[in-house]
């Protein structure tokens, strides 16, 4: 009988590739999901708690049924969609992977009539600060122009502000 390794002590790089080694794993899968679903979580309330400092006159909500995606009500009722992305790419993908996005965020935006502000979160500081630079460079639209980096997710799954 083989020992089943402790998951716990693994880091998410680790169990990722023993989980792609043992892709039959299942108790593997599960603990790779819960962190996914966990990391997920974390930066969505942290984003929450961000938006609300930044617009503390206005009602923030969770859009119903979206993950990762807040409506800010102004006084006037005029409603704006945040949308969340958490970029986990390797840098060399980031601009082009970006460029997509925005385009597909614009594109929404321009159908649902509503006006849309994009927040990234990054895997790692410099990841954050690399794209952060990236979006400046796309300064093409209103998208990008209200596109921000406002924070990233520790080695601990931990979310930081940037």
């Amino acid at each position: 009988m083989t020992m089943q390794p402790n998951f716990q002590t693994m880091s998410k790089k680790e169990l990722r590739s023993y989980l792609l080694a043992h892709r039959d794993d299942d108790s593997a899968f599960y603990d790779y999901a819960d962190r996914v679903y966990d990391s997920v979580a974390t930066v969505e309330a942290a984003v929450f708690e961000w938006l609300k400092r930044q617009n503390p006159h206005q009602e923030i909500t969770k859009a119903p049924d979206k993950c990762l995606m807040f409506l800010i009500t102004d006084n006037d009722e005029k409603v704006k969609r945040i949308k969340v992305h958490i970029m986990n790419y390797s840098i060399a993908n980031y601009k082009t992977l970006l460029e997509i996005k925005i385009k597909d965020i614009a594109s929404d935006s321009k159908k649902d009539k509503v006006d849309c502000c994009v927040v990234f979160v990054s895997e790692t500081y410099q990841n954050g600060l690399k794209l952060e630079r990236y979006l400046t460079e796309l300064q093409s639209n209103s998208v990008t122009k209200s596109a921000r980096v406002v924070g990233y997710v520790d080695s601990d799954g931990k979310f930081k502000e940037i």
